[in-house]
């Protein structure tokens, strides 16, 4: 689920290239030598956007500025991009910032479209997901990191895949989901179940966090059985999460 989104469209990318008094992309080979393998336009062009954007761009290239910012598409007010654009050009600049380029070759695969009646590039979540992981450490805090906590997610609900999106917004998170299947009984509420409370407090926060809803904690276990430090039964009351994720 994503909170804020910035989409440089080709209008917007056009126009700051205008901007710094360029007419197209000749900027290509500087950057590309800052990768070890192909970049795609889209990573050239924020290695660009960074190397080349001001803080006082806003205010002394104003018409410039509003063309591109009317062809930008975001949910950020513009003292907020001006911020996060700011943060992100001062992390760039002293190197500590990975890039995931999901724009490459290697994250994308063809979906045939029925209704469209064309292939479509997709997102390869496995790719994307062991990309991911090589950060895991940076995303978990440290006390979460500390419990090793093993998860084990079970879909007691209607609605299939659901303990599998789960197990991939968990996994992101910095916690080891060991398991995630169809749950051997029904459930109609959610359950979160912790065999000791106080040895995975850190990692049951977490969890109660990206989990969000109506849900039980229950201090034992399901009755079946489970090996998890905690488990999770998505019950019938998550049939309608089709759209949080």
């Amino acid at each position: 689920q994503i909170s804020n989104y910035v989409i440089v469209t080709p209008q917007s990318m056009s126009a700051f290239i205008k901007m710094n008094g360029k007419e197209s992309r000749d900027y290509d080979d500087t950057y590309a030598k800052l990768y070890t393998s192909k970049p795609s336009q889209e990573a050239l062009f924020l290695n660009y956007f960074l190397d080349k954007y001001s803080f006082i761009d806003p205010f002394f290239k104003f018409n410039q500025w509003k063309i591109f910012l009317e062809n930008l598409d975001t949910n950020l007010s513009q003292s907020q991009l001006i911020s996060t654009l700011n943060l992100l050009k001062a992390k760039m600049s002293n190197g500590s910032v990975d890039l995931i380029d999901l724009g490459q070759d290697k994250y994308i695969h063809e979906y045939m479209d029925s209704k469209l009646d064309r292939q479509i590039p997709v997102l390869d979540l496995n790719a994307f997901d062991q990309a991911l992981n090589q950060y895991i450490d940076t995303v978990a805090p440290r006390k979460v990191s500390t419990e090793q906590v093993k998860v084990e997610i079970y879909n007691a609900s209607v609605l299939n895949g659901l303990a599998y999106r789960y197990a991939r917004k968990i996994g992101n998170s910095g916690i080891n989901v060991i398991r995630f299947e169809s749950s051997p009984k029904n459930y109609d509420n959610t359950v979160i179940y912790v065999p000791k409370l106080e040895g995975f407090k850190n990692s049951l926060e977490l969890l109660e966090k990206i989990i969000g809803g109506k849900y039980t904690v229950v201090e034992g276990r399901p009755d079946f059985i489970t090996t998890g430090d905690i488990i999770i039964i998505l019950g019938n009351d998550r049939s309608t999460d089709n759209g949080n994720f």
